[in-house]
């Protein structure tokens, strides 16, 4: 019974549904390290469910771009595929987004034209495609912070937007009885402090301190919640594990009940359905024991 390898092997059968992805890159992952991976590239995704969309104060669309930006202001309100605009760095199974996993906001191509890899064309000659839309999402609205350039990433104006605008969206970062250090973050520190892995506190307005509002960058510059994630199943899976072996003679007068004999061995397969939920397949009584609570 080796449950943690058939979760694993779960895991790297979810990468087929993205034809972007090499599969040599996904099943040379190591059983080690498939975990991390996944949780840390799958929550970089847009998931396609309809939302409704929500405008900044601030928020500012060059003409020249404005039908682009209708387009995909559509397809977020349609529950469409954004993956399109979203990076191609995504086609890298080991990408890691400092924007997103310091401060929850991601960042769209406004291009038009998708071409073979299943991404927007973005001519680099083209002026146009500098623009990004930088947007914060949750499963049924879509905030859309600002239009800005790909040397945005870092400017704290895209969080100060969010705090003016949603405060209740960050409402559980926000650092209360907290007093403003000094010196003053700076933008360019923030782009410092990405790099080395390190997660901040940043003055907003009003004198406002925040923690990391997408959760936070570990050392290795992965998601915070990537390691949460992936620690959580794998304690799942191990107390399943641990339930099946102290209670064998259970599970064997189970089976023995079931089909009228406990087979010569019993062979058990970890199966997830679509909502997450684990269950055991006994694979030579052909029974699956279900584990809610675990």
């Amino acid at each position: 019974m080796d449950l943690r390898n058939d979760w694993h092997n779960f895991l790297k059968s979810q990468f087929k549904a993205y034809t972007f992805l090499k599969k040599e890159d996904y099943n040379s992952l190591s059983l080690d390290e498939v975990s991390l991976v996944y949780f840390n590239w799958s929550r970089l995704l847009i998931q396609p469910v309809k939302r409704n969309v929500h405008y900044s104060k601030e928020f500012k669309c060059p003409k020249a771009i404005k039908k682009r930006l209708e387009k995909v202001v559509q397809k977020i309100q349609l529950g469409q595929n954004l993956i399109p605009h979203q990076t191609r760095s995504l086609k890298n199974l080991y990408f890691k987004d400092p924007l997103y996993f310091d401060w929850g906001i991601q960042h769209l191509h406004l291009g038009d034209t998708i071409e073979a890899d299943g991404f927007v064309k973005r001519e680099k000659t083209n002026a146009l495609n500098d623009y990004l839309l930088y947007a914060s999402f949750t499963e049924q609205d879509a905030f859309l912070v600002q239009i800005m350039d790909h040397a945005s990433f870092n400017k704290q104006e895209l969080a100060k937007i969010i705090h003016r605008n949603w405060p209740k969206t960050i409402e559980r970062y926000k650092i209360n009885g907290f007093s403003p250090s000094a010196p003053i973050i700076t933008d360019k520190d923030i782009n410092y402090f990405r790099k080395s892995g390190a997660s901040i506190f940043i003055e907003l307005d009003d004198n406002a301190v925040y923690g990391p509002m997408g959760g936070g960058i570990s050392t290795n510059r992965t998601s915070e919640n990537t390691i949460y994630q992936s620690d959580f199943f794998h304690f799942r899976i191990d107390k399943i594990k641990q339930e099946i072996s102290n209670n064998i003679f259970k599970y064997a007068n189970h089976v023995r009940e079931t089909v009228g004999h406990i087979p010569t061995e019993m062979e058990f397969i970890l199966n997830i359905d679509i909502k997450n939920n684990f269950s055991v397949y006994e694979k030579n009584s052909n029974i699956n024991f279900r584990f809610e609570g675990f």
